[in-house]
């Protein structure tokens, strides 16, 4: 297991022969899976998971009353309220420690030739790593595929990292804005004043609260059940395919697709290290094999970890690195910018476009949920 990565770092590993020394936390027995920080089970009828337990606190974060339990499939055909749940379940044993433990939960759902729903953990992790894969059949009929996460997490709220910001369900939403499906960028967060889970989903950004509300697929101008204000729930559902378009998508849908997700439990909300997660999730560590170790020194570090760097680029016409950074932050926050892999000539905050402006002297205020562009001058 790779560990403590340093920021735009490295660390090097080598593979040489010889017995292995990991001491490994993962165990398994039949349904049940569990690491140091989580416990999670598997109901062996319906292949839902009906226990997600954070081992330092106890609490089950899996509401059952929902569907069954998390990671539950549901067809459901449009404009007709009619899900359906899967069947003929098999569960099988893929990994069993003692660094990975691996669940495979195969059945067969309405709309598909299979579906298979891998659920892991890692020794160490507090998260559980979700990979449905399905096996669409091209039905000519309006359908769409949801998975359904019911959290037990009584008076949640539920923010959304959406782009440049961090919206609340509801609260946040335009009067007139879509309240049947909500598009999120990286993940979402579900909890109250002392606990709560952080969702990724991977390959599908687009989610229903509360309820699966998004099978309407009516021609232009038709009146649908459009909801004009969601209630509180601790409720998600991932939307992850469907054909209801009528016009610039294909027909009908076929063939095998995954769909990722990962879950983190976690005490009270903390923006920080919710998109933390996200962001590792979504850009994952990159490996290169090398026999010798590179000694990567970062570019560029900040002090404030309500700060981070959302991208770092060269310029086609020079040699100056273009820096942005982001606040996660409703204060504002002041940064102070090292660069351990050598000092540049100069920074500059760009005010229009990628123009260098003014020059600072490594010390950055970056107001409450903001952004500031930097060119960096080598």
């Amino acid at each position: 297991m790779a560990s403590d990565v340093p920021a735009l770092g490295s660390r090097h590993y080598r593979v040489v022969p010889g017995k292995c020394t990991l001491a490994g936390d993962c165990k398994i027995d039949r349904t049940v899976m569990e690491n140091s920080q989580v416990r999670v089970e598997i109901n062996p009828r319906s292949g839902d998971i009906t226990q997600l337990v954070c081992l330092s606190t106890g609490n089950n974060l899996a509401d059952i009353n929902v569907n069954g339990g998390l990671n539950a499939f549901r067809w459901i055909p449009a404009n007709v309220y009619h899900p359906k749940a899967d069947s003929d379940i098999v569960i099988s044993q893929v990994e069993s420690g003692p660094l990975v433990v691996e669940l495979n939960v195969k059945s067969r759902g309405e709309g598909c030739r299979s579906i298979n729903r891998s659920v892991r953990l890692i020794a160490g992790q507090p998260s559980v790593e979700i990979a449905n894969t399905v096996d669409k059949l091209p039905l000519l009929a309006k359908d769409g595929i949801h998975f359904g996460f019911g959290f037990n997490v009584p008076k949640s709220k539920t923010r959304v990292d959406i782009p440049w910001g961090i919206m609340e369900v509801e609260k946040d939403q335009w009067p007139q804005g879509n309240r049947n499906w909500i598009a999120m960028q990286r993940w979402l967060d579900v909890s109250n004043d002392k606990q709560g889970v952080t969702w990724c989903s991977l390959d599908a950004p687009v989610f229903e609260y509360g309820s699966m509300s998004a099978n309407i697929s009516l021609s232009f101008g038709a009146k649908g059940p459009w909801i004009s204000k969601l209630e509180p729930s601790s409720t998600i559902y991932s939307w992850a395919m469907n054909n209801h378009w009528h016009t610039n998508f294909p027909l009908t849908q076929d063939g095998p697709v995954t769909f990722r997700y990962s879950i983190l439990p976690h005490g009270a909300y903390d923006a920080v290290a919710a998109n933390h997660f996200g962001m590792e999730q979504a850009q994952p560590l990159a490996h290169v094999a090398t026999n010798d170790d590179p000694k990567v020194k970062p570019f560029i570090a900040i002090d404030n970890e309500k700060v981070y760097l959302t991208i770092m680029k060269s310029l086609a016409d020079s040699k100056d690195i273009i820096v942005r950074l982001r606040s996660l932050s409703d204060k504002p926050e002041n940064v102070k910018l090292t660069f351990p892999g050598g000092a540049p000539k100069s920074v500059h905050i760009c005010k229009v476009e990628e123009k260098a402006g003014d020059e600072i002297n490594g010390n950055v205020a970056v107001l409450p949920y903001g952004f500031v562009t930097l060119r960096v001058e080598l």
